[in-house]
């Protein structure tokens, strides 16, 4: 990244994360939708390594607009057997021929990764590091060899670049961020790109996103930029608290788990019946992702339905109908909208109140939403997440105050 670059990653943007079920979504809405109206501009995107591995013509047309990625490698799966199942992972030219283990040499992994980041043109080059535990003294020292030789080899076997460091840390890891920090103070670290290995913010406590958020911010003790991996709108939240930059896919459940992720597949036997991943779809005024089936009972509903109409480019000249079908472009389209009329109010102060506002309103819907699901004799989702976020909004805004 550039200097403008860095000083970007500093202001509200959602970077989108760039995947073999989402690039085509990308691409459509980088494209204008009519004469008239310009096409979608990225303030940035995370390549997941499998999508730059398929060579995407997208990644071309990032470069034309100045739009900076930076590359996943991926290696958080590389520590069980299960990406061993999965052709995508073991095809990158970077993947061990069976799972790392504490004590394994870093060289070939450090320099073939950063060399397949490098070849994309990718505007920083992120360090292939595993999750990090915060009991295991020995996957540590293996992180820490990894950012070491990573620092030492930019500029030397690949053309200088901004270094960031992939952090993914346990629970145990989230309550102690000064002992990663720490670790980190004395490296050429450019900016920070967290993933917790469990994460899930409509699920989980209002404690546990406090100490979330916690780890964020400690990231300027070191006075660099961090990206927020896969937290979907609970983005919005961390942007009103300071942390300005978050990704997730388009369309995917605010949630991110790297176990079910590393669980071996099950192999299909004849009596199975298929399946595949529920379609989930973004209502900006919820604040959520939901399945499609709970979105077209939301719909169906004439007194509901003038909540949700998106006046968005995605489904102006469209209506409501069809919605599952273009909710990738919808979701990247809406979310952008969020977040830049976000990044357009001029302090901290104000960015706040919307979010809380924002919050006061999708609760407000969501009651709505369930009263009259359940006298149709319908089951509402689950939008007690709301609830915590507000609480998780002023614990921390109330914190910083009085700090």
């Amino acid at each position: 990244m550039n200097d403008a670059q860095m000083a970007s990653a500093s202001e509200p943007s959602y970077w989108p994360r760039l995947s073999l079920y989402d690039g085509r979504a990308v691409e459509h809405a980088l494209a204008p939708p009519t004469l008239f109206t310009p096409g979608l501009r990225l303030s940035g995107a995370i390549a997941e390594a499998t999508f730059v591995q398929s060579r995407p013509p997208l990644l071309d047309r990032l470069l034309e607009v100045q739009s900076p990625f930076m590359v996943d490698p991926m290696t958080l799966r590389f520590t069980t057997t299960g990406f061993m199942d999965v052709k995508a992972l073991r095809d990158l030219p970077y993947a061990p021929t069976q799972p790392l283990a504490p004590e394994s040499d870093v060289e070939y992994l450090v320099k073939t990764s950063l060399a397949f980041q490098a070849e994309a043109n990718a505007a920083a080059l992120m360090t292939p590091t595993v999750a990090w535990p915060g009991r295991s003294r020995a996957w540590r020292e293996f992180n820490v060899r990894t950012i070491d030789l990573v620092s030492k080899t930019i500029g030397l076997d690949v053309d200088r670049r901004p270094m960031v460091v992939l952090l993914a840390p346990d629970w145990d890891t989230l309550r102690h961020p000064e002992d990663i920090m720490e670790l980190l103070r004395d490296t050429p670290v450019e900016a920070i790109y967290v993933q917790p290995t469990n994460l899930r913010p409509t699920h989980d406590s209002v404690e546990k996103l406090v100490k979330y958020i916690h780890f964020l911010r400690s990231a300027t003790w070191l006075q660099v930029p961090v990206v927020a991996g896969r937290v979907g709108a609970f983005g919005l939240v961390l942007q009103a608290l300071g942390i300005p930059v978050f990704d997730s896919g388009l369309g995917e459940a605010e949630s991110f788990n790297l176990s079910n992720l590393n669980r071996p597949r099950k192999k299909a036997t004849e009596a199975s019946t298929g399946g595949g991943r529920k379609r989930r779809i973004y209502l900006e005024p919820l604040m959520t992702t939901l399945v499609s089936d709970d979105v077209d009972a939301i719909l169906r509903e004439p007194g509901l339905r003038s909540r949700f109409i998106c006046q968005e480019t995605c489904c102006r000249w469209t209506g409501w109908e069809g919605l599952a079908g273009r909710r990738r472009t919808h979701y990247l389209t809406v979310r952008t909208s969020e977040v830049g009329q976000l990044a357009a109010l001029p302090t901290s102060q104000m960015r706040l109140q919307r979010v809380h506002q924002h919050l006061l309103e999708a609760r407000n819907h969501a009651r709505v939403v369930t009263r009259v699901l359940i006298e149709r004799g319908a089951q509402p989702p689950d939008l007690g997440h709301l609830e915590r976020w507000s609480a998780v909004l002023a614990r921390v805004a109330e914190a910083s105050a009085a700090a």
